[in-house]
C-alpha cells in the first residue's frame, strides 16, 4: 500500500488536499469533497492497521461514538468510509489552530474559552462516554476563537466492560494516574485531564516539562500553578491542584462542578477589576465609592444576582425561576462541599512531635472547629447557608417537588452533603 499523498483520490468522492497531523493510529488530511463545496478533515488508518480487523473495529467504533454526539462544541463527524485498503472518517474541518496557541494568553482568556470545553465534556459524560484524551492537540479552534472537542478514538463507555484494546492511546501527561494503571474508565479521568490542560495553558508549558514519566504522573505532586505563573489568584491554584489530585475522589465532582469554579473565578476578577477601576475614579475626583459582593445589609450586589441559563423550559413561568436559582445554588454547594473543605485544610495547624501536656483548662474552646481552623472560611460559610435557604424557600413556594424532577432532588442531596461538611 503506497504512502498517503497530496493530489490523491480516494474512491471517486475524496481528495486529499494537505496533511493536517497524526498520531499513532491515523493520520489526518484536509480532503476535498465531489458531494459538498466545503473541504472537511478526513481520519486515514495507517496502512498497517488498516488489514488488522482489531484496529478497524476501533476506527469504527469511535466513528458510531461520535457520530451520537450533538454539541457546538464538538466536531461533528459524518461517517465511516472504506474505499480499497483504505479505512478513514469523515469530519467537520476547523481551521484555526489548537488550544496550544493560547499558551501564554492571560488566565482569564484561557479559562473563557476552556468553558465551552467543560461543557462538551458534560455533554459527553451525560452520554455515558469518556474521551480520555483531552489535550491541548485535542482541542480545535476556529477562525473567531471558538474551541472544538475533538478525537473520540479512545473514548469509552462509563462502566464498560474492558477490552484488549482498552489500553490504547492517551497521552502523557494528561493521563491520570488511574488510566495509567489501566482502571475502569471514570469521569475524574477526564476531570483530571483537564487540570492538566489548564496548568499547561496558564503556565506555559506541560506539567513535568521536559521530563515527564508515567512514573512522576502516577507518584509525584506537580508543582504548585502559582510558581509557574505568579498573577494568579489564589482560587485558581487551589482549583488546579484539586484537579489534578492523585485521589479520584478528591477531584471535583464532574465538569459541571469545575464550570462552576471557573465561572466564580472569572465574576471574582470582574469583581476586583471593577473596584481597581473605581479606586482610580475615586482618586480622579476625591469621592469614595465602597464596591464589594454585597452591601451592609447582606443583600446580593447585582454583579453576583444569579445568571439565567439559557434553555427552552427558562423562557417563562416556574422553569424559568428554576433555572434561574438552580445556576446560584449550584455555585452555592461548590462553595461549601469543595472550596471550603480546601480552606480549612490549608489554614489547618501541622501537627509537632512534641509530648507537651496542654492542662484542659488552658485549651481554646473547640466547639466550632472551622471557626477556630478559618474565621473567613466560616462567614463564607454561613453566608452561603443563608443564601441557599433563600433560594430553597423561594423554590418551595413554587411547589417545586412537583417539576423541579430529579435535577431538584439532587441538588437536595448535595445542599445536604454540604451543610454536612
Amino acid at each position: 500500500m503506497t504512502e498517503l499523498s497530496k493530489g490523491q483520490a480516494l474512491g471517486t468522492r475524496f481528495r486529499l488536499l494537505s496533511r493536517l497531523g497524526g498520531g499513532g493510529m491515523a493520520e489526518v488530511w484536509l480532503a476535498s469533497d465531489s458531494q459538498q463545496d466545503k473541504p472537511l478533515a478526513l481520519k486515514i488508518l495507517h496502512a498497517q492497521l488498516a488489514s488488522q480487523p482489531d484496529f478497524v473495529a476501533l476506527l469504527n467504533a469511535e466513528c458510531e461514538r461520535a457520530r451520537r454526539l450533538r454539541h457546538p462544541n464538538i466536531v461533528r463527524v459524518h461517517g465511516c468510509h472504506a474505499e480499497a485498503e483504505q479505512h478513514f472518517i469523515s469530519m467537520e474541518y476547523i481551521a484555526g489552530g489548537t488550544a496550544k496557541n493560547l499558551r501564554g494568553k492571560s488566565w482569564q482568556e484561557i479559562v473563557r474559552m476552556l468553558l465551552p470545553v467543560a461543557d462538551a465534556l458534560d455533554y459527553a459524560h451525560q452520554a455515558g462516554l469518556v474521551h480520555r484524551d483531552v489535550r491541548a492537540a485535542n482541542i480545535l479552534l476556529d477562525e473567531a476563537g471558538k474551541p472544538y472537542l475533538t478525537d473520540f478514538g479512545i473514548a469509552r463507555a462509563i462502566f464498560d466492560d474492558a477490552t484488549a484494546l482498552s489500553g490504547l492511546g492517551g497521552s502523557l501527561p494528561s493521563m491520570s494516574p488511574q488510566q495509567l494503571t489501566g482502571a475502569q474508565p471514570a469521569v475524574s479521568d477526564d476531570v483530571y485531564a483537564f487540570g492538566s490542560l489548564l496548568y499547561e495553558l496558564v503556565s506555559g508549558e506541560p506539567l513535568f516539562h521536559p521530563e515527564v514519566t508515567a512514573e512522576r504522573v502516577r507518584d509525584e505532586v506537580p508543582p504548585l500553578l502559582s510558581t509557574r505563573c505568579a498573577d494568579i489568584p489564589a482560587e485558581l491554584d487551589r482549583l488546579t491542584a484539586a484537579l489534578l489530585h492523585k485521589q479520584p475522589e478528591r477531584r471535583p465532582v464532574g465538569m459541571r462542578a469545575v464550570r462552576a469554579a471557573l465561572e466564580a473565578l472569572l465574576a471574582d476578577a470582574e469583581v476586583v477589576n471593577a473596584a481597581n477601576k473605581n479606586t482610580a475614579d475615586n482618586e480622579a475626583d476625591g469621592s469614595i465609592r465602597p464596591v464589594g459582593r454585597r452591601q451592609n445589609n447582606g443583600a446580593t450586589t447585582e454583579a453576583f444576582k444569579p445568571r439565567q441559563l439559557h434553555s427552552a423550559q427558562a423562557d417563562s413561568g416556574p422553569g424559568r425561576i428554576f433555572y434561574a436559582v438552580f445556576g446560584l445554588l449550584g455555585v452555592i454547594v461548590l462553595g461549601v462541599v469543595f472550596v471550603l473543605p480546601g480552606m480549612v485544610a490549608d489554614n489547618q495547624t501541622p501537627q509537632t512531635n512534641s509530648t507537651e501536656v496542654i492542662p484542659l483548662e488552658a485549651q481554646p474552646a473547640q466547639s466550632d472547629p472551622l471557626a477556630v481552623a478559618d474565621p473567613v472560611g466560616r462567614e463564607i460559610a454561613d453566608a452561603a447557608l443563608a443564601d441557599m435557604l433563600r433560594v430553597s424557600d423561594s423554590l418551595r413556594a413554587q411547589a417545586v417537588e412537583r417539576w423541579g424532577g430529579a435535577e431538584w432532588f439532587r441538588a437536595v442531596n448535595r445542599v445536604t452533603e454540604g451543610d454536612e461538611f
